[in-house]
């Protein structure tokens, strides 16, 4: 098992991370779902469940629309809580933009901006006890030449590129998402092929813990 005793696991990202999280902090069982309502939520029901030994400390720090800038930007913030293990999944809003808003231009991360984000973030974590482990961003789509899923493998090579350069573990989520849509079409896990539904995250949460107990 890769998580032990009284460690902190912070999963940070956009969107599919945060799932209306408690804001600021993210953690705890004071309020309605302060986890979200998203995969993150579903690794601490799994963790207490079957690790309640552990007494591990699960803090969610997603925030909705947040790009690999945004969240260079905040990652202090981040490695400010002192966590054993950061789990970081970023990039998809980075493709999205280029492709909701084309003539937008600062809302855009081009693929070697998004490379200088996620590498400073590396960088800094390295400098910290936390051990940080990457997450693919995904999509829905087993058309490989759709035209948004093209540009994301660009941004997924990176990430691929820079965890082998540094040594990190990588969890491909978009692998475990292809394999499931194999059998079903993505109108059965989301409503715009980006966010999942319950089955999605559930995805999300299997493929995390299928590397947390494997190691």
């Amino acid at each position: 098992m890769l998580f032990k005793k009284n460690e902190t696991i912070v999963f940070v990202g956009d969107s599919i991370t945060d799932c209306d999280r408690k804001k600021p902090e993210g953690e705890g069982t004071s309020a309605y779902n302060p986890l979200g309502t998203g995969f993150v939520n579903l690794m601490y029901g799994y963790l207490h469940s079957q690790y309640p030994q552990l007494h591990l400390r699960i803090i969610n720090q997603g925030i909705s629309g947040n790009r690999s800038r945004d969240l260079c930007a905040r990652y202090d913030e981040i490695l400010n809580l002192q966590p054993d293990w950061i789990f970081l999944m970023i990039g998809v809003n980075d493709v999205w933009r280029l492709f909701d808003c084309p003539e937008v231009d600062y809302l855009h991360v081009g693929v070697n901006d998004f490379r200088r984000n996620v590498e400073d973030m590396i960088i800094g974590t390295g400098k910290t006890k936390s051990k940080l482990i990457i997450l693919s961003p995904f999509m829905m789509e087993t058309n490989l030449s759709d035209q948004m899923r093209k540009k994301l493998a660009e941004y997924q090579a990176v990430l691929k590129e820079l965890s082998a350069k540094y040594s990190l573990p990588f969890i491909d989520i978009q692998k475990a998402f292809d394999k499931v849509l194999s059998d079903i079409t993505y109108h059965e896990m989301s409503r715009d092929r980006v966010h999942p539904n319950i089955v999605g995250h559930m995805i999300i949460m299997k493929t995390i813990m299928d590397y947390a107990e494997g190691n």
